[in-house]
């Protein structure tokens, strides 16, 4: 529970992205990240007893030195929290050090609290970002998805900065529990109507990974890259 005062809730923000600044690592090591490319990408749909997770990776280069604070102020867009669909005004909240906050509503009804934590270094800055599933500020929050993201930025010296992120979503949560999975797969765009339910899962799959196969591109396009 990220608590309402301003003294523990800025501590509270802190440990949270410390928490995951130091998971980043074995975090990576899930992933099928190389060396030897300058892009790439994977996506996957597993499927839990709590429901669905979407899980993406990129790897791309760029010459752009505004790249990692243009990642930080658009989180909520390089995360696709509103799917393909713009934002139009700013969602940063809490500026604070190291810390701020990502707050809105999306276009599918899911309210969006990320937290973005931001660890530099000459050569080397981390981002991460996490989703706060119970803020005392916010209340009681109706639906939501628990979001976790990793960027890492890794400057050369002829200036190249190589770029690797990893994205953690989960499957829309309500005060009683994960929603059907007709309605997880409306928000995606796939009709599970006529669909017998053992194939469920295939078509989802398969009708998120068409969508999560341009997500690249669209990130590119938002960094300006």
């Amino acid at each position: 529970m990220l608590p309402t005062n301003l003294a523990s809730r800025q501590l509270g923000k802190l440990w949270i992205t410390q928490q995951m600044y130091h998971n980043i690592e074995p975090t990576f090591a899930k992933y099928p990240f190389s060396r030897h490319v300058t892009e790439a990408f994977s996506a996957t749909v597993e499927f839990t007893d709590t429901g669905n997770e979407y899980l993406l990776s990129w790897q791309f280069v760029t010459t752009k030195s505004d790249v990692i604070d243009k990642c930080r102020d658009h989180m909520c867009d390089v995360l696709m929290t509103n799917l393909f669909y713009p934002i139009e005004s700013t969602t940063i909240r809490e500026p604070y050090e190291n810390t701020l906050l990502h707050q809105m509503i999306s276009k599918t009804g899911d309210h969006v609290n990320l937290v973005v934590g931001i660890f530099p270094s000459p050569t080397r800055t981390v981002l991460v970002s996490r989703q706060i599933l119970h803020d005392e500020a916010w209340g009681i929050v109706p639906k939501q998805r628990n979001r976790l993201a990793w960027f890492e930025f890794v400057t050369t010296p002829l200036g190249f900065i190589h770029i690797r992120a990893v994205l953690q979503v989960s499957h829309r949560i309500t005060n009683h529990g994960p929603v059907d999975m007709p309605v997880e797969a409306s928000m995606w765009g796939c009709d599970l109507r006529g669909v017998p339910p053992p194939l469920w899962e295939s078509r989802l799959r398969r009708d998120v990974l068409g969508l999560m196969s341009i997500s690249l591109a669209k990130v590119k396009t938002i960094l300006g890259v």
